[in-house]
């Protein structure tokens, strides 16, 4: 590897990868294609890294996630009591969907208090930078896994771009889990495996995916991802068939479970 390579915060795939089809290879995307995105690994130097957070950032605005989750969510946030509102955020990354909710609960007097929750440090202290002036935001550094919150503590559970993360055995021990954290409402977004989005995002790169740690995420989330009938099976393998699953323009799917009746908008 060119130590000018390294420099950059980043390595190409290595060649039995990109013929085993997780960067090539399959190209409508029929089969879901687990492996490893880098930012996950900490591949990158610390300024790398932090662009790639920028380009989720964008993504998230831009493409379909944040409206994904909010048009489940914030109609149930009118709707619950006044009180303040306790939401976790797994997999929160540099924050965007925490500032979001943050800024919104300002604009419409509504307290909230949003644990955003990722087990990558470097992640954090970016957020952190981004996200001064918002108390209202608790970062939060652990697993998703063992996440450090007590069962019905919160009032939702949400997460973005972070079911594909895991394999389908992964998600059938998780999905409950998380979802006993939650007193009223589990929200989660996601993508949706199409070769659509995956030749976009080829095409969209330098608008969308300015970082290479990003150029090569990208791939392998949209490689990664479910279909509705992959997720809507594990969902009920993991014993929440009274869980919803909602597909939205453009390849995003949402899971939506709600613990209680008074949940619902």
């Amino acid at each position: 590897m060119s130590q000018g390579a390294v420099a950059r915060g980043f390595v190409r795939p290595r060649r039995q990868e990109r013929r085993a089809g997780t960067v090539g290879g399959d190209w409508l995307l029929c089969q879901r294609r687990e492996a490893e995105e880098w930012l996950d690994q900490g591949i990158g130097t610390l300024d790398a890294v932090e662009q790639s957070l920028a380009d989720l950032n964008r993504i998230n605005l831009w493409l379909g996630g944040l409206r994904s989750l909010t048009r489940h969510l914030l109609p149930r946030l009118r709707r619950w009591p006044s009180e303040v509102c306790h939401i976790l955020d797994l997999g929160a990354g540099g924050g965007t969907i925490a500032y979001k909710l943050a800024r919104w609960g300002r604009l419409h007097q509504r307290p909230l208090r949003v644990f955003a929750l990722d087990v990558r440090l470097p992640h954090l202290q970016w957020a952190q930078r981004q996200l001064a002036g918002w108390p209202e935001i608790i970062l939060v550094q652990g697993d998703a896994w063992a996440p450090p919150v007590a069962e019905g503590s919160v009032d939702a559970v949400i997460s973005s771009l972070f079911l594909h993360h895991f394999t389908p055995d992964e998600l059938r021990q998780l999905l409950p889990c998380w979802a006993n954290l939650a007193r009223r409402s589990m929200i989660m977004s996601d993508l949706v495996r199409h070769p659509l989005p995956y030749w976009f995002m080829q095409v969209a790169s330098p608008v969308f995916a300015r970082s290479p740690i990003t150029r090569h995420d990208a791939a392998v989330s949209l490689r990664r991802a479910y279909t509705p009938k992959e997720l809507r099976t594990i969902i009920d393998q993991a014993g929440l068939q009274e869980a919803q699953l909602f597909c939205h323009v453009p390849y995003r799917m949402t899971l939506v479970l709600d613990r209680d009746e008074g949940a619902q908008p």
